[in-house]
């Protein structure tokens, strides 16, 4: 065939093989703009920082860049992530990568097991960690005079050698964190040191003013440093140190130079006996001019670690302030958080939170780092156990090791964005790398981190399961009292069909074994994680609220069901209801006691006295709803200043007074009763004008009103007497 005949034939071959064709370029096409899409000249990668140098890779101990960065105090930092269709960075542009990033571990009263802390050193030193900021508190083997203040299950000297030994061999360095002024509740809760506090009822804040109190600090800083020869720096606290300036002896001083006097002595102490420089947390000074911080003495003495735990950063620490510790202090230090922030009660910390509060203290570290002669000395994540020594659980560590390492790695690189996938999923163990975390939508990482096996990873991932649970024991125990035959007017009134309790509780026993299967998977989840008194004091704060709530309900259920006789209606009405205007009379008897509309006398809640629930009948949960909804008989304040009977054991009152006089003498108690409350307050709004805000405690007014409160029935007999 001629070349002549071919062109002829070209289009129709051509449209009779146009499905293969079209095929073709589109292929060709796509291949084009994959190409297009992998060049570094049309795509902007989120800048990589200094250290990153592909060749030779940063993991070579051999490599000359490499050793040039193990300067100390000072580690290498992970292989970078390897090219791809990466997004644009999330993060400051161009990326700053603090010098040094801690991690801080908070044991306060709940520690994990050595075994465990060792096992994260690899993942974290992987993912970029420099050091470790170790919070002991009650932790410590304390010994000598302070042993008192160790927790029954401290570590043992032992174990805190076997984790800095690990450290060290992890290339990790060690700051330890000691509390010398405020959060000082280990010792002064104790009797052998309660004096020493500022305010006698608050066991916080040391009494800076007292010699002996200097003593203590020395005391515990000598022991603590002990464990840690040779450590280069100390952190020394000093953050919320709310009650100061309060007592006998502080309260002819300022409170500023109170703090700044004692800061500079604790300091210059560390220094001179240790070697080591002194960190603080910032807060306390925020309000300081330069002028009286300087002349203090104390920037020399210690590094400000200025600490935010919010997304707004500078919402919270003003901009000015850097301005201000630039005059003073030669280097900063920022300190945001990966757990512990949000919530005093949460189980797992929230991801996009926490990574909003790391990216944006980047950005104020690049903005601010100008101003410090040394610039700033560190990032580090803190990872609260407790937010005080006092409080309960907030989230465990186990459940917080994606958001430890999403922040460490953001923290490390710099910015954040899909080019960190390898990275971060090889530190935690995934088996699946497919779809990278998108903390905005899966909002605590179950989707993203439920297949990697990460130490700990069996409690994160119950933690999953957590919110289902509770919503079942909720669910249930709310339609419990939705039903129409054990609400808390069915209970109280003992008037229910036995028949429909049955079918009522029947939800509950479903709930009840699944809270119960928690309690196991918890147990089973921490066992070799976490100290067995951590796990049950978990199980009791998250788990057993539920498992009683459902317990009182059952008990509940099966006292009304002993019934067997029901008087006619309408049920008697309650005698605390005439306070709102109703009229709530019933005929009399001879005696002068109402009837009920079958003929049995009433007692003075209302209640006849068929109705026999003794407390040993119905348990706690049916006297507790007695003691709410049937007008208390065993507080006479609510009753009437008539003769104590009892029935079946409960305290009541029975009146020989009209239903008219009853409720005036009510209305003469309330009032009492109301002019008592407003002179406690007029004298604790002396005690402010006096002392200052802080000697009255949110709970204080509460109290003396109820204390009052137990003397009024006997006042308020007195003025109806007159």
């Amino acid at each position: 065939m001629s070349i002549t005949t071919c062109i002829q034939h070209l289009p129709g071959m051509l449209w009779r093989w146009r499905t293969a064709v079209v095929t073709v370029a589109l292929l060709c096409l796509l291949l084009q703009l994959m190409v297009l899409q992998t060049s570094p000249d049309t795509v902007r990668h989120g800048r990589r920082p200094a250290w990153v140098d592909p060749s030779p890779a940063m993991g070579d101990e051999r490599s000359p860049r490499a050793a040039a960065l193990r300067q100390p105090g000072r580690a290498a930092l992970p292989d970078p992530p390897g090219p791809g269709a990466a997004p644009a960075a999330v993060g400051p542009d161009p990326a700053m990568v603090p010098a040094q990033r801690i991690i801080h571990l908070d044991l306060k009263g709940a520690p994990p097991t050595v075994d465990y802390l060792v096992s994260l050193l690899p993942m974290m030193r992987r993912l970029g960690a420099t050091g470790l900021l170790i919070e002991w508190e009650d932790m410590f083997p304390f010994w000598g005079p302070l042993r008192a203040a160790a927790a029954r299950n401290h570590y043992s000297r032992a174990d805190v050698r076997r984790l800095l030994s690990e450290a060290r061999r992890h290339d990790l360095d060690v700051i330890p964190l000691v509390q010398t002024f405020g959060h000082l509740e280990p010792f002064l809760k104790l009797r052998q040191f309660a004096h020493l506090r500022e305010l006698p009822a608050q066991p916080a804040a040391l009494c800076p003013s007292r010699n002996e109190s200097l003593r203590l600090v020395e005391q515990i800083v000598d022991q603590v440093m002990k464990m840690h020869a040779g450590a280069p720096l100390l952190h020394i606290g000093c953050d919320e140190v709310y009650h100061m300036g309060l007592c006998e002896l502080c309260q002819r001083r300022l409170r500023d130079d109170l703090y700044l006097e004692h800061v500079a002595t604790v300091a210059r102490y560390v220094r001179d006996r240790h070697g080591a420089k002194a960190l603080i947390w910032d807060d306390m000074m925020r309000h300081i001019p330069a002028e009286t911080l300087r002349r203090s003495g104390i920037g020399e003495l210690v590094e400000p670690m200025v600490w935010v735990y919010a997304e707004d950063v500078d919402r919270f620490a003003d901009p000015q302030i850097y301005s201000t510790f630039a005059e003073v202090f030669p280097r900063a230090w920022a300190a945001s958080a990966y757990k512990g922030a949000f919530g005093e009660t949460l189980t797992v910390p929230p991801l996009q939170r926490h990574l909003d509060n790391t990216l944006n203290w980047l950005r104020v570290i690049r903005r601010e780092t100008p101003r410090f002669r040394d610039g700033f000395g560190g990032l580090v994540l803190t990872g609260w156990q407790r937010y005080d020594h006092m409080a309960v659980l907030c989230e465990l560590l186990p459940a917080s090791v994606p958001s430890l390492a999403l922040n460490l790695a953001t923290a490390s690189h710099g910015f954040f964005n899909s080019s960190l996938r390898r990275v971060l999923y090889d530190a935690l163990s995934c088996h699946s790398q497919g779809t990278f975390i998108t903390p905005s939508s899966d909002q605590y990482g179950f989707y993203a981190f439920s297949q990697c096996d990460f130490p700990g990873h069996m409690f994160y991932e119950f933690t999953g399961r957590m919110p289902g649970i509770e919503m079942q024991a909720r669910s249930a125990i709310e339609d419990v009292r939705k039903k129409g035959w054990l609400t808390e007017y069915s209970v109280a009134r003992n008037y229910t069909n036995p028949f429909r309790v049955d079918e009522v509780l029947e939800p509950l026993y479903s709930a009840d074994y699944h809270l119960s299967r928690a309690a196991i998977d918890v147990r089973d989840a921490l066992s070799g994680v976490m100290d067995r008194f951590t796990v049950a004091e978990w199980v009791e704060q998250k788990l057993y609220p539920w498992m009683r709530r459902i317990e009182a309900l059952r008990r509940e259920g099966e006292a009304v069901k002993k019934r067997s006789e029901w008087p006619a209606r309408p049920l008697p009405m309650l005698r605390a209801l005439a306070r709102f205007g109703l009229d709530v009379t019933e005929d009399q008897t001879k005696d002068g006691t109402a009837d009920s509309p079958d003929g049995t006398q009433l007692n003075d809640n209302g209640l006849s006295d068929t109705v026999r629930l003794s407390k040993r009948e119905v348990g706690p949960a049916i006297q507790s709803n007695r003691d709410e909804n049937v007008d208390n008989a065993e507080r006479p304040e609510l009753g009437d200043a008539g003769e104590k009977h009892e029935v079946d054991g409960v305290a009541v009152h029975q009146s020989d007074r009209s239903n008219t006089a009853d409720v005036d003498g009510s209305k003469r108690r309330n009032e009492v009763e109301a002019n008592m409350t407003k002179e406690l307050k007029e004298e604790v709004v002396d005690k402010q004008a006096v002392l200052g805000e802080d000697a009255v405690q949110p709970g204080e007014l509460g109290s003396a009103v109820d204390r009052q409160h137990d003397q009024s029935p006997q006042q308020a007999s007195a003025v109806l007497a007159a």
